[in-house]
């Protein structure tokens, strides 16, 4: 809050502000790591000179984390949190101030990350690319959030501020929302993999945050996702998956392995960057130790 406020006093004094654009926002829910539950992570806090003493939490030199339990309070009334796509993973607060947004109010449609550039676009006046560059890109996905954030005055660019949508073509939308209740926004982090349509939402998150089978919500009456409607809309889920199917091909997801766990992937390659970050020191300790077994095999032989 401190510099933001920094941030605000120096565009005001330099005469700037009144054509800046805010934006704050969050990537994802709140993060359940707890990396003193990891084998050897103590012993890398104590070379590292990291302390996680009560009364220094927050200051240099100290390791914070609030841990599932506190991630999964935090995420309260979602369910789960970070890495999952599940709402407490996934809903976060945005917060949007300047030229071209209507002050003072909240809407409740939905947005995703990526409208943020089409909509700063739009406020510019630039329209986005129609097609990718390389057959190898995939064009913009998200829509300008113009339609439900528009006030009278703009930027100071020349001629008329543009809304522009670089999603596919939908129905007349409603001023809530720059999305119908027909289009689809789908999401998938490793394995884990999301799509919403409307007020339904079929979600699927891998051991062990979840089964890795599909299940269905609706969001209008349990934002919590706490009843798995799935059973009673076999047809709507098989609609959905293959909405979803049609996404993961135009956006090249990849399909995990059998057993895949994200957290051990990132165990791995945090040893092998260890390792590799302490290759003169690991090499030295080894031949100290291999020295110290020649010798100490000497010692009982010459007895």
């Amino acid at each position: 809050d401190l510099n933001v406020g920094r941030l605000v006093s120096y565009l005001e004094t330099t005469g700037q502000l009144a054509n800046t654009l805010f934006i704050v926002t969050s990537d994802n829910g709140p993060e359940p790591s707890a990396p003193l539950e990891q084998p050897g992570f103590g012993a890398w806090m104590s070379w590292q000179g990291y302390t996680r003493e009560l009364e220094t939490l927050g200051e240099p030199g100290s390791m914070n984390y609030i841990g599932r339990e506190w991630a999964l309070a935090t995420a309260t009334p979602g369910s789960l949190f970070k890495f999952s796509v599940s709402e407490g993973g996934i809903r976060v607060p945005m917060i949007m101030a300047g030229p071209g947004i209507a002050s003072g109010q909240r809407v409740e449609g939905h947005a995703f990350v990526t409208d943020v550039t089409p909509t700063v676009l739009a406020l510019a006046g630039v329209a986005p690319t129609a097609a990718p560059a390389a057959a190898t890109t995939i064009a913009m996905t998200g829509r300008s959030l113009l339609p439900m954030l528009s006030a009278d005055e703009g930027f100071d660019s020349p001629g008329e501020v543009a809304v522009v949508s670089a999603g596919p073509a939908s129905a007349i939308l409603p001023v809530d929302s720059v999305y119908a209740d027909t289009d689809a926004i789908g999401i998938e982090v490793s394995g884990n993999a999301a799509l919403i349509v409307g007020r339904y939402k079929l979600v699927r998150n891998l051991p062990p945050l979840g089964d890795g089978a599909w299940h269905l919500f609706d969001l209008h009456t349990d934002p919590g996702e706490t009843r798995d409607l799935s059973a009673e809309m076999p047809e709507r889920v098989a609609a959905l998956e293959d909405r979803y199917n049609d996404y993961a091909a135009r956006m090249g997801v990849l399909p995990v392995p059998e057993g895949y766990s994200s957290t051990r992937q990132i165990g791995r390659n945090t040893v092998r960057r260890v390792i590799s970050n302490y290759a003169v020191e690991l090499a030295g300790l080894l031949v100290l130790l291999a020295a110290g077994l020649w010798l100490l095999v000497r010692r009982v032989r010459s007895r």
